[in-house]
């Protein structure tokens, strides 16, 4: 019985050690680090509608969702964008005290994959003691970005 007990246990392992290879192995989508390159390039240059240019509006799905740190849901490639922008107006303004100084340093660790075609792209913003924190979460069918789910850590 406890032989029996045993190999189960190890199969279950391996099942579970499997899945985590098969997720690591998956080669890592474009999307994220199209999105993280967009965003930085808009807070350096001071570009508010920023989500309103090709770049990321060709690797959203019509019917994108988006989950804000906030926990606020926007449905549709629209909505989202008009909030991508909303947000980056808001982080601008705050950064406008640092105007004139040099672009922050800039931390990023991504994209993973969290599961199935569900990649995390973290990364962080510091200048002084000024430091934000952020993380996004790409849920990725075929070539578009079908949900995002954005979080400040």
């Amino acid at each position: 019985y406890l032989h029996k007990l045993e190999r189960v246990e190890k199969e279950k392992q391996a099942k579970k050690n499997k899945g985590k290879k098969e997720l690591l192995d998956v080669e890592k989508p474009k999307q994220p680090e199209i999105f993280l390159e967009s965003f930085l390039e808009a807070v350096k240059e001071g570009v508010k509608t920023w989500a309103d240019e090709a770049t990321i509006t060709n690797i959203l799905d019509k019917d994108v969702v988006l989950v804000t740190q906030d926990k606020q849901t926007f449905r549709g490639k629209v909505a989202v964008i008009r909030r991508l922008n909303t947000g980056m107006a808001k982080l601008l303004s705050v950064m406008e005290q640092y105007k004139g100084q040099d672009f922050p340093d800039i931390q990023k660790e991504g994209p993973t994959p969290t599961e199935q075609g569900t990649w995390t792209m973290t990364y962080t913003l510091k200048r002084g003691i000024m430091k934000f924190r952020l993380q996004d979460e790409f849920t990725i069918e075929g070539d578009v970005v079908t949900k995002l789910v954005r979080k400040k850590l």
